[in-house]
């Protein structure tokens, strides 16, 4: 399925009006980050090849593609130009040993390494040995021992004029003038629309060395291809995908790592080339698999690597997670994701103006400088999707229609060493559900803001500002509510609009904020993250079943944390009432949380662990009702306690509440203990005079 939306992908834009250069860009490395050092130094070789009997040779000035800027604390810093370095698109080995030769070139252009550099300066003969290792898999050369001898004999003479202001890394550029060759000679005063320029020709003094990109692009299409032989070739073949006759190659290749062999132990010694019996390609549908899987591997980023430990950090104990949180970066397995976007059907994008408008929209998200176009409209405003999909994600708005479908890939490993662990892939998305997701992702700052607004949260600017961040995004919510075993399928189910059950998520609440309710009251302002993390997941799973998985029947939505507030507390005796057993448990953490601060006033001790958790005794409903509320009246005679009768009278109308809703409790203890610790924790107003910023641990 994947790889038939990367062939969707290709298949568009190589029929859309987009210059080749732009694509030399996506399938070559020159506009990769890494290729910035390799374009500092770069040797040219020009060859002029075109009387067969001869062989002309000159090596052209050491050239720097790019220019050298200040960068932090004044190191220079190689930017380089990637336009020039387009007349001569390298691909970066990513697999394997780089010092040797590997797969097919599709030009000649070779990266240099550290290791080479020494070599030449050991020995001609290395160079020459580099060559000729090279030359043999590039396509449309043929050279000869002697010319290639040639040519290293004059590189060996050139390279001490080499000065590294950085790392020791450079290119090898043959330009060829032969046959079927992209680089040839023009005049100065000649036509170069649409021409590359790679300089001025030392062996025919007054001419440019041109370069025809239509050819470049055409010659990394048969690279490919050639190197889809390793899995087998069949002259007379049938293309598993447009049935077209002819040539075909395997799709089980390291140039097309995203259709991985599905048979995982080793194969049979001498049976690679029989795997072009199972997907064969054409050069069409190869070059269309190429360039798909070209962009879609430019449009993977990186998940926050915060984000990656928070999703798989222990879910059950808050201890265990804040351990975790706390260990190196190091430790965590980068996680990648790339969502793909295409109309569900592809008469869509039948009309070419259209298909222009997809093309270079995907440009935008890829990132790079958008191609001109005759009629092309302005750059389109676009839907960011970080807090749903955890990645840079952008969906433009021609696209947030029902006429397109998401797709959201997350893996981790290298795949360029055929070392992918796919995590998920989430299908036939609505972006009009990611859209909805996001709003209700939103909406969820608004209510946390409020309490804060009011004075119930005690955190740091800084805790709050990273909890802010956290229940904004959709794959922080969903591991906290569930684990980590959890999150990909319930990523799948919020983005299918499939109901998300809440039972775990109360288990996982419940027993973090137990354990934090023991270490009280220390631990008071972990247990204020955790309820700010209940509160958000609650009213997400709330707004979510109900408004977009449309669930019936379900459980009803809890008030807001500051109507719960308002509620327990502004609300006539004769008036207050409970709907859930939530309301419930959140009230009663109120009343028990107010009447601990004038039992501290008393008597100096904690009503929590000095009356009600004593000798390690777990709280319980039972426990809140019977010894935290019901003995409220008792304490306060015996003690001589300041506690207004509107508190013991609220107090007695909760523990009344118990007896209302005996059965449910009894059937959700989770449900009720994690709504009773959001209350408590939010029982008590920061004064205006009070300063908890010192008191508090940023974690």
């Amino acid at each position: 399925m994947l790889s038939y939306d990367l062939m969707r992908i290709g298949r568009v834009i190589r029929s859309s009006s987009v210059p080749p250069t732009e694509i030399l860009k996506v399938v070559s490395d020159v506009a990769s980050n890494l290729a910035r050092n390799f374009l500092a130094k770069v040797i040219i070789v020009e060859v002029d090849k075109r009387n067969k009997e001869t062989c002309d040779v000159a090596v052209l000035p050491i050239r720097e593609c790019g220019n050298w800027i200040a960068g932090k604390k004044s190191k220079q810093v190689f930017v380089p130009d990637i336009n020039q370095a387009l007349a001569f698109p390298f691909v970066i080995p990513s697999g394997g040993n780089p010092i040797h030769a590997q797969g097919i070139y599709p030009v000649a252009a070779y990266p240099l390494y550290e290791r080479h550099f020494q070599n030449f300066d050991a020995k001609e003969d290395n160079i020459t040995e580099y060559l000729s290792n090279r030359l043999e898999r590039t396509i449309n050369i043929s050279l000869k021992p002697d010319e290639i001898t040639k040519i290293a004999s004059l590189i060996n003479k050139v390279l001490p004029e080499i000065e590294f202001e950085g790392k020791k890394l450079g290119l090898m550029v043959l330009a060829i003038f032969q046959d079927d060759s992209p680089y040839f000679l023009i005049k100065p005063e000649a036509d170069t629309d649409g021409l590359l320029i790679l300089g001025n020709s030392h062996l025919n003094p007054g001419a440019q060395i041109a370069v025809n990109a239509d050819k470049l692009l055409s010659n990394f299409w048969l690279a490919k291809f050639a190197e889809g032989e390793a899995g087998g070739r069949k002259d007379a073949g049938v293309c598993t995908i447009c049935q077209k006759r002819g040539a075909v190659v395997s799709a089980y290749n390291k140039a097309l790592y995203w259709l991985p062999i599905t048979w995982e132990a080793p194969l049979s010694f001498g049976k690679d080339k029989d795997l072009v019996e199972s997907i064969a390609l054409c050069t069409e549908c190869c070059s269309d698999l190429t360039l798909g899987a070209s962009v879609f591997s430019k449009m993977s980023q990186e998940l926050d690597q915060v984000l990656t430990k928070e999703v798989f950090a222990p879910v059950a104990s808050p201890i265990a997670k804040e351990y975790s949180l706390k260990g190196s970066i190091k430790d965590v397995d980068a996680i990648y994701g790339s969502m793909i976007t295409l109309p569900l059907s592809d008469h869509i994008l039948d009309d070419e103006e259209l298909a222009d408008e997809w093309v270079y929209s995907m440009s935008d998200i890829l990132g790079g400088d958008t191609p001109d176009i005759v009629g092309r409209k302005g750059t389109s405003k676009t839907r960011h999707l970080k807090n749903i999909t955890g990645f840079e994600a952008t969906l433009p708005e021609e696209w947030d229609n029902e006429e397109f479908r998401l797709t959201l890939i997350y893996f981790s490993g290298d795949p360029g060493k055929l070392n992918i662990h796919l995590r998920a892939a989430i299908n036939d998305v609505l972006p009009t559900t990611a859209g909805h997701l996001q709003e209700i992702c939103n909406d969820l700052r608004g209510q946390i803001q409020e309490i804060i607004d009011f004075g119930y949260i005690m955190l740091s600017e800084k805790s709050l500002a990273r909890k802010q961040r956290q229940i904004s995004t959709l794959p922080y919510l969903l591991a906290t509510a569930y684990g980590s075993p959890y999150v990909w399928g319930s990523m799948e189910k919020a983005l299918k609009r499939e109901p998300l059950d809440k039972t775990l998520f109360y288990k996982n609440s419940c027993s973090r904020m137990n354990q934090l309710g023991k270490l009280l009251p220390d631990s008071i302002f972990n247990l204020q993250q955790e309820t700010i993390d209940y509160l958000a997941i609650n009213q997400f799973l709330n707004l979510y079943n109900n408004n977009l998985a449309n669930v019936k029947g379900g459980e009803k939505s809890m008030k807001t944390p500051m109507e719960l507030i308002n509620a327990t507390w502004n609300k006539p005796i004769d008036e207050l009432q409970f709907e859930t057993i939530g309301e419930l448990g959140f009230a009663a953490g109120q009343v028990v949380q107010r009447f601990g601060r004038s039992y501290y006033a008393g008597t100096k001790k904690d009503y929590i662990k000095h009356r009600i958790m004593t000798f390690g005794t777990s709280l319980t409903p039972d426990v809140i009702h019977h010894k935290a509320l019901g003995r409220m009246e008792e304490y306060t005679a015996m003690l001589g306690l300041g506690v207004a009768t509107d508190l013991l009278q609220r107090a007695a109308l909760v523990s009344m509440g118990f007896v209302q809703f005996e059965g449910e409790i009894k059937n959700n203890k989770e449900r009720f203990m994690a709504a009773f610790w959001a209350g408590y924790s939010l029982g008590k107003k920061k004064r205006d005079d009070e300063s908890v910023l010192n008191k508090e641990e940023d974690n």
